[in-house]
């Protein structure tokens, strides 16, 4: 997936996400996945599947990830409104249903397993 923003985020979209997908969703991804999340969702606007790498917390069954420099990025828009979401965690498979909330200047995507909304 090629991103429209220059710099930092153009070089993860291009190198570190074809190379960290794949590993995240082999065995030997399970130790990564402790700390880092495959997102797989359906962009609202163009109806195109996307999967992107980040950082993620889990408390119980609620996924929290923080969208870091919220201002310059745009996928967590697809979330403005409650939409299903496909995440990979430790390299096991969870669907669920995220919602996006601002937190002043910060957003935290907040996902809900197992389809309930957050």
């Amino acid at each position: 997936m090629k991103s429209v923003h220059a710099g930092g985020f153009g070089i993860t979209n291009t190198v570190a996400n074809p190379v960290l997908i794949p590993l995240l969703r082999s065995r030997l991804g399970v130790g990564l996945g402790r700390h880092l999340a495959v997102v797989e969702y359906v962009g609202r606007r163009t109806g195109q599947r996307h999967r992107l790498v980040t950082q993620y917390s889990l408390d119980g069954t609620k996924v929290h990830i923080e969208v870091g420099g919220a201002d310059r990025k745009t996928w967590w828009r697809n979330f403005q409104s409650p939409a299903p979401v496909h995440l990979r965690l430790a390299g096991v498979d969870r669907d669920g249903t995220a919602v996006a909330v601002k937190q002043g200047e910060q957003v935290v995507l907040e996902a809900l397993l197992g389809g309930q909304e957050p």
